[in-house]
């Protein structure tokens, strides 16, 4: 079978205990999956009064202190170490990897990006015409500084030069704002903090609608998925997917022997699921792909055409880097966010983590407590005891929040309940 690409037209965003599911559909097929941690939201595009806090000068980059962690600047300006320096944040903290930012601030509004550090009007190739170019170049020219920059869209082709040039206003007086928040400010400070998930999701996926939670049983087996290391492909075989700190691993099982033609067709669908499941668990950076070994030249030209189709419809950059010289598909993909293995799984091996099992004794503890008569007056939540030490130390303020909700609560440690488990039982 094979998939069909299709643009996103529904985003799912349902709030839990300790953290917010996003869920993009086409159709009533989730294609990428977001876990947005309350203890940890992404920082992505926020912008920082940050304050140098190391140097590498072989590499032209530098480490800044943000509000929240530290973040790792490339291309930097030629600052001391102590200084404080605009930032933006573009990318979020992977493991003991810190978060990427520059210096080099963008700011979005409808088609245009205003380039505060780089000056001139710079137009897409796709906007046609020398008339049409001409005139929308000075739209943008009358509003913006010649001290400033501003790239233009393609999508500004078909908008009108008045619209064109209030946005390029709006952004101008935004950068100014910045600024001026930027010299009251005591670094490290936001001047334009992290923007929220639902702007991020709506701007992820323009034009998709909000749905209703008559999409969770979606949702649940969206998250289910994603827990788990092996992928099952009817009909063809399964994928295991090992995710370790330098790269992904992806092994291919065949549950038969195909040969010649057969072999390329499996391949191309094996592919596909490997695209389909590199979005929807939000993987980056290097990925391996082991597929059963082809030789001839045009059937591994085949089985990557299958591929890049299906990965076209993924708004994150993936490329094909080429065959390994033992035979392995060598993928990237470029992702501001962190992969969900990152913030579901433990970090030893690829089970759910106590976090994750906190969040769902908790959810299902909240959505319990929505039906009448299933959660007792004084109720205790038995779970594991290295996830109620977690309750009792990173996890204490979700645990108030439902308390206040509940009236009363309490958290008990049982040796008997295993980590991915939970009971509701009555204190009294």
């Amino acid at each position: 079978m094979r998939f069909r690409t299709m643009p996103v037209d529904g985003i799912l965003i349902h709030p839990a205990p300790g953290v917010t599911w996003v869920a993009f559909l086409e159709g009533r097929q989730i294609v990428e999956l977001w876990a947005e941690p309350s203890d940890a939201p992404s920082l992505v595009d926020g912008i920082a009064l940050a304050r140098v806090v190391g140097k590498r000068p072989g590499l032209d980059a530098m480490i800044v202190r943000l509000p929240d962690g530290e973040a790792f600047v490339k291309d930097a300006p030629k600052v001391e170490e102590g200084a404080a320096l605009i930032v933006q944040v573009t990318r979020d903290a992977v493991g003991p990897k810190r978060a990427m930012a520059r210096a080099a601030v963008e700011l979005v509004e409808g088609p245009l990006v205003l380039t505060p550090s780089r000056p001139g009007t710079g137009l897409s190739a796709r906007i046609t015409g020398k008339a049409r170019r001409a005139a929308i170049r000075t739209a943008v020219q009358q509003e913006v500084p010649d001290d400033l920059g501003c790239l233009v869209r393609g999508d500004a082709g078909a908008s009108e030069l008045s619209d064109i040039a209030q946005t390029a206003r709006v952004l101008v007086a935004r950068w100014r704002d910045l600024l001026r928040t930027a010299r009251t400010a005591a670094a490290p400070a936001w001047v334009a903090a992290p923007p929220s998930i639902l702007d991020r999701a709506q701007r992820h996926a323009a034009g998709a609608a909000l749905t209703s939670d008559s999409e969770m049983e979606l949702l649940t087996a969206a998250v289910d998925a994603v827990l788990d290391q092996h992928v099952v492909l009817p009909g063809l075989g399964a994928l295991t997917i090992d995710a370790t700190e330098a790269a992904v691993l992806i092994d291919v099982d065949l549950h038969e022997t195909f040969g010649g033609k057969g072999l390329v067709a499996a391949n191309s669908r094996i592919l596909e699921a490997v695209a389909a499941q590199i979005r929807l668990r939000g993987l980056r950076g290097t990925i391996l792909v082991d597929l059963p070994r082809m030789t001839k030249p045009g059937d591994r030209k085949a089985t990557e055409a299958a591929f890049l189709a299906k990965a076209a419809s993924d708004p994150a950059p993936v490329a094909l880097l080429g065959w390994t010289p033992g035979g392995m598909l060598e993928i990237t993909r470029e992702s501001a966010r962190r992969p969900l293995h990152e913030i579901l799984w433990a970090a030893t091996d690829p089970t759910p983590s106590v976090r994750f099992a906190a969040w769902q004794a908790l959810a299902g503890l909240e959505t319990a407590a929505r039906r009448a008569g299933e959660v007792p007056a004084r109720p205790v939540l038995e779970v594991s005891e290295e996830v109620a030490r977690w309750l009792g130390g990173p996890g204490a303020e979700l645990v108030d929040a439902l308390r206040a909700q509940l009236g009363a609560l309490t958290v008990r440690g049982s040796p008997t309940c295993p980590r991915n488990d939970y009971r509701i039982v009555s204190e009294i």
